[in-house]
């Protein structure tokens, strides 16, 4: 078993080897310094000790857990409200000796969706990957039009689409007797 991220040309390449599930088209985004326009400075800046409220939130959309390191190595920025948080952003990846960055785990709680909170976050988390990186990417469901749009409003330009699928290897012995 295995996570694929491909483009959709190759899946039925991929498919002769293994079982492949249905999965979202995703758009990958990307932005440089020309291109980048700030959202609005009310986000603070995430430190290793917000893990829990992070976690709290995260579990909330994500279902999953975000180890401290992650947080202390890497950009993560969130937004309160009534001391609550309720949108974050951070980083899957940061590589300042190829000078790109990937943003990631944007979510905004349920309750605060619409106002353009995630917006804000990736924004800062952006803004703050762009003084030491010539290009921040972030990937985003097709079927995203409000994150689409939030990520565009930013300044990020389409580069590709691909689809993320879950896989699973097919039986090689019946593959190899099936085949010849």
């Amino acid at each position: 078993t295995a996570y694929l991220a491909a483009r959709p040309e190759l899946l039925d390449a991929v498919a002769a080897a293994y079982r492949v599930a249905d999965g979202p088209v995703m758009v990958r985004m990307w932005v440089d310094r020309t291109m980048f326009q700030p959202a609005a400075p009310n986000a603070v800046r995430l430190v290793p000790a917000d893990v829990g409220e992070l976690n709290r939130l995260y579990d909330f959309g994500l279902g999953s857990w975000l180890p401290s390191d992650a947080v202390a190595n890497g950009v993560y920025y969130g937004l309160r409200v009534n001391g609550q948080l309720v949108a974050a952003a951070g980083t899957h990846v940061i590589s300042r000796a190829m000078g790109l960055a990937a943003v990631g785990n944007v979510l905004t709680h349920r309750d605060f969706r619409g106002r353009g909170y995630a917006k804000v976050v990736t924004g800062a988390v952006t803004q703050d990957l762009l003084r030491f990186c010539d290009q921040v990417v972030l990937n985003v469901r097709l079927d995203n039009a409000s994150a689409l749009g939030a990520y565009r409003v930013l300044g990020y330009q389409e580069h590709t689409r691909f689809e993320e699928r879950l896989v699973n290897r097919k039986n090689v012995l019946a593959t190899a007797l099936l085949t010849g």
